[in-house]
């Protein structure tokens, strides 16, 4: 399948300084990333059996999505990430990886040009990296590529970085204040049981260090 990403004046950021990044974040090749990326990932497919296509949003490497085309078949593996570094890494396909600031508009669409809907989509440690000015468009580019049976699991750490006077984790909120939003947003809850068989976010932190994410829409809410 060939896949294009339409807004082209999203080309990622530029700027080092730029609220909510952090540049060496994608560029991560802890080993411990990648193991707990590739369990999540065939646990998606264990949980999901029809399911097909998968995007990772904030994708950093990309080892979740890695592991989904390493299935082969029509498993399809999307990443959005916004440091154009990562498209040096081994781990990514450039095909499928695609360099944008995941708080602007970006639209995905096959070679006939209609809007790609995603099965499954997740955006690991990235909720908190999303300035709340900006979190409305954000949301709404997750939710045009979904459809009735879409589902969503996410993480936002629940810590700051006192030593960066808070500019990488910006949008650092309580459990409820995200289930709010959520439903705000037209989200319904789904069961977390993904998280419960790794005991490590994606970036190795326990996972009482994060807000655990598992949503679907509600009502096929697409506004």
């Amino acid at each position: 399948m060939i896949i294009r990403q339409l807004n082209k004046q999203n080309t990622g950021i530029d700027d080092h300084n730029f609220p909510g990044y952090q540049h060496g974040d994608g560029l991560s090749t802890f080993e411990g990333i990648k193991q707990d990326m590739k369990a999540f990932a065939d646990d998606l497919v264990r949980m999901y059996p029809n399911a097909r296509k998968f995007l990772d949003v904030g994708s950093g490497a990309g080892y979740l999505t890695q592991r989904i085309r390493e299935l082969g078949g029509d498993y399809i593996g999307v990443n959005l990430d916004g440091n154009k570094d990562t498209l040096g890494l081994s781990s990514v396909d450039s095909k499928y990886h695609f360099i944008v600031r995941t708080d602007v508009d970006w639209t995905l669409t096959d070679e006939e040009g209609d809007l790609l809907q995603f099965d499954v989509i997740t955006s690991f440690e990235h909720f908190e990296h999303i300035h709340p000015d900006n979190f409305l468009q954000f949301i709404q580019n997750i939710k045009k590529h979904m459809h009735k049976d879409s589902v969503l699991y996410a993480s936002a750490a629940t810590w700051n970085y006192p030593s960066l006077q808070d500019r990488v984790h910006i949008n650092v909120k309580p459990e409820f204040l995200w289930k709010i939003e959520m439903d705000n947003y037209g989200f319904a809850e789904i069961d977390k049981k993904l998280f419960n068989s790794n005991n490590t976010s994606g970036c190795g932190l326990r996972w009482e260090e994060t807000t655990e994410l598992a949503y679907k829409l509600k009502n096929n809410d697409k506004n």
